[in-house]
């Protein structure tokens, strides 16, 4: 599934808020993502956009958790390709919820133009919010974050095809800029022991 070793990582994705391994997907776990996506891009009929690893790359993606966090006992809540189209402008920076915290994000297809931003030294409190929104009012709403965001200057990773980034969703403001034309593949875990809804095609399209 991942084709970098984790044993020189160990402690920092907790420690740093995230990781980039750039052509970190292995070939034969890309080449099975690619496929899956020319399935949807095709029209085939999908009720899910969910892409679930076999049993020896969820072993390898769990192992490799354990070792960049420290942390046992994960549970995976989502696991599907997100195919960006038709989205006008920047997403809005975010965090995500509690049961969302350990997000993997591998690159399917890119573009030129878009970035992914991640702000790690910015305050990183974790969301126990239920929805982001109720994160946002005790911020005082979306302008108190995005003032205080204009203050830390953005990692701006320029993912493509096969890198993989691990960060904290619910504790590292994210945000994906001119997402139009980008496919990636997300899994993400807590270890809470809550399995956290999986988005249907509907949401994802």
């Amino acid at each position: 599934m991942f084709s970098f070793d984790p044993k020189p990582y160990k402690g920092e994705l907790v420690k740093e808020g995230w990781l980039f391994f750039p052509n970190g997907c292995s070939r034969k776990f890309l080449e099975r993502l690619e496929s899956f996506t020319e399935s949807l891009l095709g029209g085939e009929a999908q009720d899910e956009y969910a892409f679930i690893p076999d049993h020896e790359e969820l072993k390898i993606y769990f192992t490799t958790l354990q070792i960049l966090t420290g942390n046992t006992d994960f549970t995976m809540c989502r696991n599907h390709v997100s195919i960006y189209k038709d989205v006008e402008g920047d997403l809005l920076a975010h965090k995500d919820r509690h049961s969302l915290r350990y997000s993997c994000g591998i690159g399917i297809r890119a573009t030129p133009q878009s970035r992914l931003l991640l702000w790690p030294d910015a305050p990183r409190d974790i969301n126990m919010h239920p929805h982001y929104k109720d994160y946002e009012d005790a911020y005082g709403g979306y302008e108190n974050i995005n003032k205080i965001l204009k203050s830390f200057i953005p990692k701006s990773i320029n993912l493509q095809r096969g890198d993989v980034i691990l960060f904290l969703g619910d504790e590292v403001f994210h945000q994906r800029t001119n997402p139009n034309g980008v496919v990636m593949y997300y899994l993400t875990s807590n270890t809470l022991g809550v399995i956290d809804r999986a988005p249907n095609r509907y949401e994802r399209a």
